[in-house]
């Protein structure tokens, strides 16, 4: 069994609820293996590390136990998915400004999934396979195996979900072509 890091964001089936009178319930349905985070009023986040034979068995546990313990809670995201420079640097060890010269020199540094207002946000799998294969990362291989996996999966769960919110006038081909992309 490997343990997966991963966190899991919820809004409450109220929005005015206070999250902290589920705690029982979510360790009675198994998230016992989590750091509850109940500071936003309506909003409840699960910091899980979680034992299980690959990241996605991990997560959709997860997904599971929480949805037993709150079953109209709204998922919001899977976490962790995107990071900026900053975070990225702090993974590699180096300085923003190291990486950013870096970046800047590297036609294959992954392109930014999100970008507003100056800001740069790139998927977590994406940066953490262009500095494994750099040698910025630490760690065994399996660690960074593992890191990258459930990085890989909280992405796709992400992707997953947004798919599913897509209105429905959408042509069947193109969300069967989203799909598969996801």
């Amino acid at each position: 069994m490997n343990h997966y890091e991963f966190v899991l964001k919820f809004a409450l089936p109220f929005p005015d609820e206070d999250a902290s009178i589920y705690l029982g319930r979510l360790e009675a349905a198994g998230c016992d293996d989590a750091l509850v985070g109940v500071g936003r009023r309506g909003r409840i986040a699960l910091e899980f590390v979680r034992s299980a034979k690959n990241a996605v068995d991990a997560v959709v546990s997860a997904l599971a136990a929480v949805h037993a313990a709150i079953p109209n809670a709204r998922f919001i995201e899977a976490g962790p998915d995107l990071v900026g420079l900053t975070e990225a640097a702090s993974l590699a060890n180096v300085s923003r400004q190291y990486l950013y010269k870096l970046t800047s020199k590297d036609h294959l540094f992954p392109t930014a999934a999100v970008y507003e207002n100056g800001t740069e946000m790139y998927h977590l799998s994406d940066v953490l396979e262009w500095l494994r294969a750099r040698g910025y990362l630490e760690g065994t291989e399996k660690e960074l195996d593992i890191r990258l996996e459930i990085a890989e999966t909280v992405r796709v769960v992400n992707v997953a979900f947004e798919v599913r919110k897509l209105p429905k006038k959408i042509s069947p081909e193109i969300e069967k072509m989203l799909c598969e992309v996801a």
